[in-house]
Parts: structure tokens; sequence; C-alpha cells
């Protein structure tokens, strides 16, 4: 499908993703279901793993596409959504480009990167959650998110993998392999 395509050449461009034009910050961040409850589809393992996205998951999908609707200075990178959270890098530049009335509330989101993080965050959930209620379809998000700053290039290229590899590594090691390295990131 044109969606498939369109996921296959966001995944090779992602990794390309060159860090010295980004001025202000790069976050990968982690949002977690409560209770890790599979609400946004399962990994099939077939002929090669593959995430299978229910409705909530493909109305995830979305909102982090469009993330810049509603924030014009983040950017949306290497993505994944998995069964009970999702992945993301989050690419904030500079605010000074983002053209917005200052009079109104919205301006509350500019500031402290890392506040503007977690109005963005805050902002992804709300999305979902809206939906969810929306539809009757019963769902909570953990409270909390994790978040790790992104250093360099390295780093960078090192999450990129990892979310590339996500579905792969829960097909073969299951789910409980996930939360050991979220156990070394700060919670929000």
């Amino acid at each position: 499908s044109m969606q498939d395509m369109f996921h296959d050449q966001y995944r090779v461009s992602s990794t390309r993703v060159d860090w010295t034009d980004y001025e202000c910050g790069i976050y990968f961040i982690t949002i977690c279901t409560a209770g890790k409850e599979h609400c946004f589809g399962e990994v099939e393992d077939d002929i090669e793993p593959r995430m299978v996205l229910s409705e909530l998951g493909k109305h995830l999908e979305e909102c982090w596409y469009d993330m810049p609707l509603h924030f014009p200075f983040v950017e949306p990178g290497p993505f994944v959504v998995m069964p009970n959270h999702m992945h993301g890098v989050v690419i904030m530049n500079d605010d000074n480009t983002a053209t917005h009335d200052f009079t109104t509330q919205q301006s509350n989101v500019f500031g402290p990167q890392s506040r503007n993080l977690a109005s963005v965050v805050r902002g992804l959930k709300v999305g979902v959650t809206k939906y969810a209620r929306q539809h009757g379809i019963p769902f909570e998000w953990q409270p909390r998110y994790f978040e790790h700053i992104v250093r360099n290039q390295k780093d960078l290229n090192r999450i990129t993998l990892y979310i590339e590899r996500n579905v792969t590594v829960w097909a073969m090691k299951g789910e409980e392999y996930e939360e050991s390295w979220m156990e070394n990131a700060a919670l929000r």
C-alpha cells in the first residue's frame, strides 16, 4: 500500500538524519500504555516479524506525523509503535522559526526545550486518549514517560537502529527484554 511505501521510504531516510543540522535538541522518548496493555496492536511473526497496528495504533502513528501541525518547531524523527508502547525521536528546531501569536495561551509551549518536550508529549498523549474516548476504546497511558537527550551522531545512529530493530527484538526475545534498558532512562 501507499502507506507502507511511505514508511519504508521514511525508515531509510531516517537513518540519514544529520546531527549537525539541528540547533536546539533531539530527544528519544518512550511512552507506555497503563499496565502494559496491548492497545496498539500485536507483533506477528510469520515470514518475518511485523507490527500489525490496531485502530488506536494507527491513530497514534497519525498523531506522531501530525505533531508539526500543532508544534511547528517539532520534526518527527525515527519512530515505532509497539503493542504497549511507542519509541520516537523528537527533533526540536529553533523556536524562532515558528510564527506564533504570543498573545494566545499557546505561547507557553516556548521556553526551555525540556518544557517544550513535555508539552509535545502531552499533546501526543491527549490526541490518542481523545480518539479512544470518542470511539469507545478502553485506553489509558502510563502517567509518565521516558526521555533520553540524544547527544551526538553516534547516539542518534544507535537509537535509530534500536527503533528499526524493535519489532524483531520483541519477536525474538519477548517484551520483557524491553524493560531492562528503560531502567537506565530518565523518567519524566
